[in-house]
């Protein structure tokens, strides 16, 4: 009878201690949906520099690579080298809506 009653809790605690790892492996997932990408990740041919033809490479969700790449590219020379990557911040929501407005007062310009 003691024996039963040892396997039943370790069963137990054995499901128990399962789920939650689970469920925090979920919600790792959860709090991070867009995890920037390595640099080395999208550095093709490993030669230290991000092209747009690399960086086109990477799958994201709104296909706006030419954007930006070219906000992370400071210099603007085509390249965007680790410190460039690494010191690139999205810009903030409010900035968003107004390079929106600038990007359709420029589309109807054209």
């Amino acid at each position: 009878m003691n024996q039963l009653i040892w396997k039943s809790m370790l069963c137990s605690s054995l499901l128990a201690s399962s789920q939650i790892a689970f469920s925090e492996a979920d919600s790792n997932n959860e709090q991070r949906p867009h995890k920037k990408p390595r640099f080395t990740e999208i550095d093709l041919n490993n030669d230290g520099q991000l092209t747009l033809e690399e960086f086109k490479q990477h799958r994201m969700r709104k296909k706006k690579h030419e954007r930006i790449f070219n906000h992370m590219d400071q210099d603007q020379n085509g390249v965007v080298s680790l410190e460039e990557f690494r010191s690139h911040k999205p810009p903030k929501r409010k900035h968003k809506m107004e390079q929106q407005r600038m990007e359709q007062k420029e589309q109807a310009e054209q």
